[in-house]
């Protein structure tokens, strides 16, 4: 059997798309072919873009008229050929996935930006070379953009199950409110500022 699916995660959420992924993959791609059309980036499992396939209306992208070979919906397997609105969903779930291993982890520590990123890199380094204890390499560094970002990464991190989150922060007076809102919704525990 051949399953033609169209938007099949329309109107589910990002994380619920992702189990119908699992679904597919776990459920019914041992037994049957799977088919379906998306526009999410949540629907491209970016373990498996070798399966993806842009189906794109060249016509739609031009300005001038194309010639009969060229216009119309074609189905295109490399990506150099495809506009960017139709990369757009694979740019989507490589970001995602990139952002979910790169930038987060299993323990990841929140800090203001970049700089903040490479002090730490650098000391952890200074210190191993001394013989000292580094930062653990367990620990993904996250910089968000500043102070005024931390809480909304923490909120949205702070979700995810089995996730370990710290923060390092140097604050400001006008900081305080947003840290302790932090501490009150329980998203972090209070060790002291």
């Amino acid at each position: 059997m051949i399953l033609l699916l169209d938007e099949p995660g329309l109107s589910l959420h990002g994380r619920a798309q992702a189990d119908l992924l699992s679904y597919i993959e776990q459920e019914l791609k041992p037994n049957h072919q799977v088919i379906y059309t998306t526009h999410s980036p949540f629907m491209v499992d970016p373990d498996n873009f070798d399966r993806v396939r842009i189906v794109q209306d060249a016509g739609i992208d031009s300005d001038d008229p194309l010639p009969k070979e060229s216009d119309g919906t074609k189905v295109l397997t490399d990506i150099f050929d495809a506009s960017d609105d139709s990369l757009f969903p694979l740019q989507g779930a490589l970001g995602y996935d990139i952002h979910q291993t790169l930038f987060v982890g299993p323990n990841c520590l929140i800090v203001e930006g970049a700089a903040d990123l490479l002090f730490l890199q650098a000391m952890s380094s200074i210190l191993e070379k001394e013989g000292r204890t580094g930062l653990d390499e367990n620990w993904t560094i996250t910089p968000v953009g500043g102070s005024g970002k931390v809480s909304t990464f923490v909120s949205l991190l702070g979700q995810q199950k089995g996730l370990k989150i710290a923060t390092l922060l140097d604050i400001a007076s006008s900081d305080r409110e947003t840290v302790e809102s932090l501490y009150k919704r329980k998203l972090l525990e209070k060790n002291g500022f």
